[in-house]
């Protein structure tokens, strides 16, 4: 809001499109971390969490995750950066896989690439 001379107030309404739920307490989009009510959500979104200061490292990490894991029917319910900056995560079936600090994403592909193997065994 600001003040337009003489006598009007100009008021910007920017609308914002959550991507996700940042430790359980705001909204993040792809730019930046807002408040808003969680109960009045209308769509599950992913719940990220991570130290201050890291919500679009993990909204990123996110991305690539679920892109990964989506080719093959899996999908990311839950991601956690850790204090120590390792990457944890929840699938939707409840399955948590600790992924650590480095080549995580190809520690990742490395659970895709094992599982369905793993599971039919």
């Amino acid at each position: 809001m600001r003040k337009q001379w003489p006598d009007t107030l100009v008021v910007v309404v920017t609308e914002q499109q959550p991507a996700a739920i940042w430790n359980a307490e705001q909204l993040i989009n792809k730019k930046e971390v807002f408040n808003a009510p969680l109960e009045q959500l209308q769509a599950a979104l992913p719940i990220l969490h991570g130290p201050v200061g890291t919500e679009q490292d993990a909204l990123n990490m996110f991305s690539n995750m679920q892109q990964l894991l989506q080719l093959h029917d899996f999908s990311v319910r839950k991601v956690w950066l850790t204090e120590r900056f390792a990457w944890r995560l929840e699938l939707s079936d409840g399955l948590l896989l600790q992924l650590g600090r480095d080549d995580t994403l190809k520690r990742l592909q490395r659970f895709v690439d094992l599982y369905p193997t793993d599971a039919t065994t």
